[in-house]
């Protein structure tokens, strides 16, 4: 009993003496605890059951659990290191006093047990305080019009919480003991007096480096379609972190000898140490600095891109949803429009919306035959639907349809066509359907409200023809098996007077009285599909995918952001510490307070900023490709885009900046403390 009070003095003084990096890290601890119970709790709600769309927040915060999951093992790992670091020095003293290393191991199990316990009393007691809170504002974002009973723990939420981070502080624990197992007295001594060998600058690194960011580059500016974007994006993201480490960990040695070779720099008092300091040590500082960037990009690409999209919200919902309701019916192309079906239809929308108490503006209709296939150099190859780079769709409307749509008057000889582009900046003056024709192009910006057009992921042209019953014959020929290739749709679209909740009971009226009077006789053969939207309806969607992506990227940069700050605040307070010895010998021999400062400022602003200024670079090449895969939900506002992540750049500098002058005072409190 004594051994066991012993050992947990030993290990409460230890955490009490070396405090400035146990209670940064304990809060850090707390913190991913914390965040990871209301993503938890919020993922299981009971408001998530009643509100439309609760079924997507439910699994975008279930994604969000495993990334906060995943991360917490990563960041707890790393940053554990800068504390056991610089703990084996006094471990080192107490194993040459006598004590044995199942002594020290049993100091380090106390001193685990503390730290797991007070980061779950912390993070868990934090986290059922404010749960409350983070429900009403994520039922805020997502537009609930009523929130359910409150239950203020939820034991699942906690069970689950409890299991994953004392499964991550018992994995701490092992690898702290493999550290101090396979370590001598004399190693434990001269843990902070062992840096890591300065290595030599290695240009073929750097080089491979460079090329691959190049590499991720080229293929952020070159993707012209959404759909490319969200395949490629995090094959991109991959690359874009291997070449950042390795161009941090490779050029940044390479920037040091550089300096050390400009002599007219070097050998100023206060570029000397810090330059050569640097230069010992870079390998390590590289990673960490690599790290730095790679959490600032992510917060930046999450705020920027959820902001964006909950701003642009009605733009968005305009985009896809130009009219209040939408029905569109869909035969397969070998089968043709049902034109009883069609009449039958169009009859009906209005006979409901009379008995609704009210009539139809901005109407619109007609007929266009969809196609799948691959364009190539020109030339459109029908084929069944599949999605790589030449994957194109081709929407054929009549230019009967086309004038009486836009109220025009256009004329066309029979081998002219105008067109149209969704989702590509395909440019062209002649277009060719292979085996059926060919045709001289005019490009015109009308705003066809083609519900399938603005909603497809895939690149869109929608090509207006003299004849469309023409060529369809045409390809009916050329491709008996066309089928399964595209569809023969009819499309209305129009906007009533009625509110919201009087859009909605319209849509579901006209749907069930279409579901009971026509929908048997237009699928006898089993080749028709139909919708019907309501714009009211599907905003409660937008809300909930929008909010719900919202919330998960706040609560993702919150924790992203807090690993910035305290890799920072470790990175300053461990070389801080390291360089102490150095700048006193250098004091010695006659280096001032101020030319300390000087040194430090120097070596700080060498290093500090170049994670901010890459992770700026990073967001300016990721910007076509941000913007891309936005257009797969709707948003094609580059200017806003372009608006808030700037705004969001601003605001996070502002913040680096604030971080950088409170660790360069510590990091100059430490060195000139001797």
């Amino acid at each position: 009993m004594k051994k066991t009070l012993f050992y947990f003095r030993l290990a409460a003084q230890g955490l009490k003496k070396n405090y400035r990096l146990t209670l940064p890290w304990l809060l850090a601890a707390s913190g991913m605890t914390l965040m990871f119970y209301l993503v938890a709790f919020l993922s299981d709600s009971d408001m998530l059951t009643v509100i439309r769309g609760g079924d997507t927040v439910r699994v975008l915060l279930a994604l969000g659990r495993g990334v906060i999951s995943v991360f917490s093992v990563i960041f707890l790992f790393y940053t554990h290191a800068f504390l056991i670091r610089r703990r084996m020095r006094e471990f080192g003293l107490y194993n040459v006093l006598g004590m044995r290393k199942i002594g020290l191991a049993r100091v380090l199990l106390w001193e685990t047990l503390m730290l797991a316990g007070l980061s779950l009393l912390i993070g868990l007691g934090l986290g059922i305080a404010v749960s409350r809170a983070a429900e009403l504002l994520m039922g805020h974002l997502l537009h609930a019009e009523e929130i359910t009973a409150f239950s203020p723990i939820h034991l699942p939420a906690v069970t689950m919480t409890a299991i994953l981070f004392l499964i991550i502080f018992a994995l701490i624990y092992i690898r702290s003991l493999m550290t101090l197992g396979k370590s001598t007295a004399v190693d434990l001594l001269k843990t902070e007096a062992v840096g890591e060998r300065p290595p030599k600058a290695n240009w073929s690194l750097a080089l491979i480096g460079s090329l691959l960011l190049i590499a991720a580059y080229a293929i952020a500016l070159t993707i012209t379609d959404p759909l490319q974007a969200v395949v490629y994006f995090f094959g991109d993201v991959i690359l874009v972190v291997i070449a950042t480490y390795i161009l941090f960990v490779a050029g940044s040695v390479a920037l040091c000898r550089g300096l050390m070779l400009n002599k007219r720099y070097y050998y100023q008092p206060r570029h000397f140490i810090s330059v050569s300091s640097m230069a010992f040590r870079m390998k390590r500082n590289g990673a960490g600095l690599a790290s730095i960037c790679i959490l600032c990009t992510m917060v930046l690409v999450m705020l920027s891109s959820t902001l964006c999209l909950n701003i642009g919200m009605r733009e968005n919902q305009m985009v896809l949803y130009p009219r209040q309701e939408d029905v569109s019916l869909s035969w397969d192309i070998g089968h043709g429009w049902d034109e009883e079906a069609i009449a039958s239809t169009r009859e009906l929308i209005v006979e409901e919306a009379k008995k609704a108490g009210t009539g139809l503006k901005q109407v619109s209709g007609g007929r266009v035959a969809e196609l799948y296939g691959t364009l190539a150099r020109g030339v459109f190859t029908p084929s069944d639907l599949v999605f790589n780079a030449q994957s194109h769709q081709l929407s054929v409307v009549s230019l009967q349809e086309y004038n009486a749509i836009t109220g025009k008057n256009e004329r066309l000889n029979p081998d002219e066509a105008l067109y149209m582009t969704r989702n590509t900046s395909w440019r062209e003056k002649k277009l060719a359907v292979e085996n059926v024709g060919e045709w001289t192009l005019r490009f015109v910006d009308d705003l066809l409200p083609l519900h399938s057009a603005a909603a497809s992921l895939l690149p869109v042209i929608t090509l207006v023809v003299p004849d469309a019953n023409g060529l369809l014959a045409t390809l009916k020929a050329a491709y008996p098996e066309l089928s399964p290739w595209g569809y023969c749709s009819w499309f209305y679209v129009f906007d009533t007077e009625l509110d919201e909740a009087g859009q909605i009971a319209l849509r579901q009226a006209i749907r069930d009285r279409f579901v009971e009077e026509i929908r048997a006789s237009a699928a006898s053969d089993g080749s028709f599909s139909y919708s019907f939207t309501s714009a009211a309806a599907n905003l409660s969607d937008f809300y909930s995918l929008y909010g719900g992506l919202l919330y998960l990227g706040v609560l993702l940069s919150v924790v992203f952001l807090a690993a910035t700050v305290l890799i920072i605040y470790y990175k300053q307070l461990s070389e801080g510490f390291e360089d102490r010895e150095r700048f006193s010998i250098m004091r010695k021999v006659g280096m001032t307070r101020d030319m300390i400062r000087q040194s430090v400022n120097a070596q700080v602003l060498t290093v500090f900023f170049a994670p901010l200024v890459m992770a700026g670079l990073h967001m300016c090449f990721a910007f076509p490709l941000i913007r891309r895969m936005l257009m797969a939900f709707g948003l094609a506002n580059a200017g806003l885009l372009a608006l808030v992540t700037g705004a969001c750049f601003l605001l996070f500098g502002a913040l680096y900046l604030f971080v950088y002058r409170a660790t360069s005072h510590l990091y100059y409190q430490i060195v000139s403390d001797s």
